[in-house]
């Protein structure tokens, strides 16, 4: 169980993973939408271009730091839909 975003940044990059690495974070356009809910799960954003809109994955963060997609990759055209899944249905 995570408290933080960096708790689970250290983790994935001491797992060997990029998911948190700069030049990732720029390639999708991705940030980091929420605070670390229910011990493993957050919201990024991404984009295809800088003029789309914003859309929104639930990701989890196993244990070892591996994060994955709980939803569907940018199932989301609103953060706080995304944020409700959570809350409601994990």
């Amino acid at each position: 169980m995570f408290s933080t975003i960096q708790e689970i940044k250290e983790a994935n990059e001491n797992a060997g993973q990029d998911f948190f690495k700069e030049g990732v974070m720029r390639l999708f356009i991705r940030e980091i939408e929420s605070e670390v809910l229910k011990g493993k799960f957050f919201v990024t954003s991404e984009r295809y271009d800088t003029f789309a809109p914003k859309q929104y994955t639930v990701r989890q963060v196993s244990d070892n730091g591996h994060v994955t997609n709980v939803s569907k990759f940018q199932e989301f055209d609103d953060k706080y839909e995304a944020l409700e899944s959570i809350v409601n249905n994990l």
